[in-house]
């Protein structure tokens, strides 16, 4: 749903209006977000990583399945995000076209 010319209208002279009232946050927000770096995003993946399996060991000397199953749970959902992070190839369900290049037997050949 697109803004009537009257909303857009209000809204450019909003921006105007915090151009000249405060020119330093207008450029901050005319800015693209920065990313968190990627190496401490890493870092606490692993961390959650090495937390879960800590928690699953845990877990099994006290004999506690639901503590197991909770390590379980926490150790996976970090490799998961580690491994998203890394670049891990994931699987692909979609076949890819043939490459043209590379001959292929069949039996119609």
């Amino acid at each position: 749903m697109s803004l009537s010319r009257h909303e857009r209208g209000l809204l450019d002279e909003i921006g105007r209006q915090l151009i000249e009232d405060d020119p330093k946050l207008a450029a901050r927000l005319g800015q693209p977000p920065r990313p968190a770096s990627n190496g401490w995003i890493l870092a606490g993946e692993v961390l959650l990583t090495l937390t879960g399996f800590v928690i699953l060991m845990s877990g099994a000397v006290l004999m506690s399945t639901a503590l197991g199953a909770a390590g379980f749970i926490t150790m996976a959902a970090g490799g998961t995000l580690a491994s998203r992070r890394i670049g891990v190839p994931r699987f692909r369900w979609v076949k890819r076209p043939p490459n043209p290049e590379v001959r292929h037997n069949t039996l119609a050949e």
